[in-house]
């Protein structure tokens, strides 16, 4: 709406104090005075309307942010989730996720990714969703791990591991192994670490992939070094 007409049918619902000003530089803003204020005016549109309103939303922090977005990922994720817009739902839920995890919010990161998750699995399949079930999964471990969820950074692998298999993926399925040797480590499960390890070095070398390499002997040579210690 224009500014004008805008502001007058704000006047409104401020002098009965239902919205208050929040902001005024750079630009105004409102916010509703009671949680239940807006619970009701937000309950009472229509499904639709509210996608409708959510997809505008995105539309306008990207116009008006732009440049800036990173702070503001979190409320794209939100709005683009139910404004039903998938793709960049998966987008943002998966910077907030990094974003989180950068900050140690380990649990925050962990509902993004796995809200990425479930909004990427309402997307026709293809390669590139493939490919992003099994990305997301990885950036997974980094925020289960530090909270003592090995076994389920596990799970998680295994998952990209059938995704590797289901793209043909000789560099991933060696990845995805580097990755599942470094969670039997943490578990102790030091022969299954070193098997998988072994298996992720034979694909890092027949791909000459020196980065899979490195990432590959780092985490062989961890399960070698607790098999020598445990054995010794």
């Amino acid at each position: 709406m224009p500014d004008e007409p805008l502001r007058a049918g704000l006047d409104r619902p401020q002098a009965a104090e239902f919205v208050f000003e929040t902001k005024i530089f750079p630009e105004l803003e409102y916010s509703f005075k009671h949680a239940l204020t807006y619970e009701v005016t937000y309950g009472g549109l229509l499904q639709d309307r509210k996608n409708e309103l959510h997809a505008k939303i995105v539309l306008a922090l990207e116009e008006s942010q732009r440049g800036r977005l990173d702070a503001e990922v979190e409320r794209l994720a939100h709005h683009a989730v139910r404004g039903g817009l998938r793709e960049k739902a998966v987008n943002y839920l998966r910077q907030a996720g990094h974003k989180a995890t950068a900050r140690s919010a380990f649990k925050e990161a962990v509902v993004h990714f796995d809200q990425a998750l479930d909004t990427l699995e309402a997307l026709p399949e293809s390669r590139a969703t493939l490919e992003q079930a099994f990305d997301i999964r990885l950036e997974l471990r980094p925020a289960l791990n530090p909270q003592g969820e090995a076994q389920r950074a596990l799970e998680r692998t295994r998952e990209a591991a059938g995704i590797a298999e289901k793209l043909g993926d000789d560099r991933r399925r060696g990845l995805v192994s580097g990755f599942i040797t470094n969670s039997h480590t943490l578990l102790g499960e030091l022969d299954e670490a070193v098997a998988s390890g072994t298996r992720a070095l034979e694909i890092a070398e027949r791909l000459s992939d020196l980065k899979l390499r490195i990432l590959t002997t780092t985490h062989l040579g961890h399960a070698l070094t607790g098999a020598a210690t445990s054995s010794g």
